[in-house]
This record gives C-alpha cells, structure tokens and sequence, in this order.
C-alpha cells in the first residue's frame, strides 16, 4: 500500500512539468514580440518615407491595419500571458481567450493574406481566377478557424491551482473532441503559402523564358523566396506541435508564427516602394536589407508602386509592361 507522501509525489511532477511548459510558453512569446517592436522601430523610417509621404491607396491601409494592428493584438496578449488578474478565476479567462481566435489569429492571417494576394494578383496582371483561387483559400481558412472556435469545449487551458508566475498565463485551447482536425485552418494557411510561391516560381520561369530578367524580376523572386521560406516553415512548425505536441505545448508556435507573418509583409511591402523611392535618409548596419538598394530611384519601378497606389478597382500592376521596360533601361 503507497504512502501519502509516495502518491504525491506524480502529482508534483505533472505540475513542475506543466509550468516548465508554460514558462517556455511565455519566454517564446516574449521573444516574437520582442522582434516585432525591434523591427517597427528599424523599419520606421522606411515606412514614412515610403508610405506615409505617398498618396494613399488600399495597399497602403492594409499594410497600416496589418503593421499597427499587429503591436495592438500581441500587447492584449500579453496582458493574457502575464497578468495574475485573470488566472484566478477559470471562467473569467474562458472569456479572455475567446478574444485569441477571433480577435488575434484571424485578423493577423486574413490581414497579410490579402495583402499577398493583391501583390500575386498583380503579379498575374489582374488575372480573375488566381485573385478567386486565392481568396477562396483564404475564406476557406476563416471559414475553418470559425467553425473550429465556436464549437462545443472551446476553453481556456487550466492550470493547477498554485500562485507561481509561470501560472500566470491564459491561454485558449481547440475543442478536444476534434481531435487534429484543430489543425485544419492552419494546414489550408500552408497551402496558401504554397500556392503563393508556386505561382510566383511560375511567373518567373515564364519570364526568364522569355529572356526577361531585370532587377525587378530578381527582388520579386528573392523576396517571395524568403517570405515562403520563412512563414512555411513557421506554420508547418505550428500544424506539428497542434498534433503531436504535448498539451501544454500544442500551441506554443501560434503567436510567434503570427508576429514573423506581419513583419515579413511588412517588409515585403515597403521593400517594393523602396525600390521606386530610393534608400532611407538614413542607412545603418543594424537595418535588415530584403532587396539591395540603388542610390537612384528605379524609374521602371516607379510606375509599378504609382498603379498600387490608385483606388480598389486599379490597385494592380501590368508588371509585364514593367518589366519589359526594366530590360529596355538595363540594355
């Protein structure tokens, strides 16, 4: 017959274990967040310059929505993911972490994804089907996330009752009666990312065909090359640890994989106006170059980000024209 003493002791374990967890949780986070103000406060002069003193465009409130919208939603989750006031009571969080779906995932998926979608469709010169294929997707992906969090058993994580700031944290998790299928929305995330770049590598095979590769060409696949490296192996990372993880790390990747979506569009975006602009005032070793600068602003260029900047209906580009006139200059 075990002793009090020796039928304590797995409880024990379970806890240590499950606050380790949760402060590896909370450390991740701090570093994503971390990196999102690090980079605003690199990128600020890039983004007056380029977008602030331009006229203003869809494009150009997408891109606001999505820089600033970002700072506010990760702030509100650190409120969630360090204050005691909601961690004592289970019902008070359950609240809270309805916020995290609804209020943080979706906006900041939805958000860069129609951003990528307006710069792929322009890619396409307007082409209807790829702006339905991708947008589809991306309805899709809402359309899961919805169905997912506003089914029975959505509920925060609970933690054992023990004042520790590891404890702290409250954080929302998927129905468990769905079992993987939590993982849905974000498998239909990867195959946006995937369909992106394909279409991109596409494009560009098309053009090099042609004997069309100007330095245009060369930064667009550079930097979706990168965008995809980089948000493809963060949300494949995410789907891996939904499935196989265990609980109190299943979904240990979802803000960090949200924070590296924001910033690699952001700097996609004013990577492309950079490039019609010319450099910043100011240029220092700390800043994170996508594409190589010309000291001269790049006049074929010009008209690409001049056609993003008109209203909804012509906030596209003819970057056949645009390139064709890149090669013209080259030679």
């Amino acid at each position: 017959m075990s002793s009090p003493a020796q039928s304590a002791v797995p409880d024990l374990n379970a806890i240590i274990t499950l606050a380790q967890q949760a402060q590896a949780i909370q450390f991740y986070f701090c570093t994503a967040f971390t990196l999102v103000i690090y980079d605003y406060l690199l990128t600020l002069n890039q983004e007056i310059r380029t977008m602030w003193k331009q006229e203003k465009s869809l494009v150009f409130f997408l891109f606001i929505l999505n820089r600033y919208y970002t700072i506010f939603a990760l702030t509100v989750v650190t409120v969630g993911f360090f204050s005691p006031l909601l961690t004592p009571s289970v019902s008070m969080c359950a609240r809270y972490a309805q916020f995290i779906p609804f209020g943080v995932s979706i906006p900041l998926l939805l958000i860069p994804g129609l951003l990528m979608t307006l710069r792929i469709w322009a890619l396409y010169e307007r082409n209807k089907f790829v702006l339905i294929y991708l947008l589809g997707l991306l309805v899709s992906q809402v359309a899961l996330c919805f169905w997912i969090y506003s089914s029975p058993g959505h509920q925060a994580l609970i933690f054992p009752d023990v004042d520790i700031e590891p404890f702290h944290l409250c954080i929302e998790i998927g129905p468990p009666q769905l079992g993987l299928l939590t993982s849905l929305y974000q498998w239909t995330e990867t195959l946006f990312d995937v369909s992106v770049f394909t279409l991109t590598m596409l494009r560009t095979i098309k053009w090099s065909r042609a004997d069309r590769q100007g330095t245009l060409l060369q930064r667009i696949v550079r930097d979706g090359a990168l965008y995809f490296a980089v948000i493809f192996t963060t949300n494949l990372v995410w789907v891996l640890m939904i499935m196989f993880a265990p609980p109190g790390l299943k979904y240990i990747n979802g803000m960090p994989t949200l924070a590296l979506v924001s910033i690699m569009m952001n700097r996609i975006t004013m990577d492309l106006r950079s490039t019609a602009y010319g450099p910043t005032t100011v240029l220092t070793t700390q800043d994170l170059e996508f594409s190589p600068r010309n000291s001269v602003p790049d006049t074929s260029v010009t008209s690409l980000t001049r056609n993003w900047r008109k209203p909804w209906r012509e906030d596209s580009t003819q970057l056949t024209s645009v390139l064709e006139d890149t090669e013209t200059n080259e030679s």
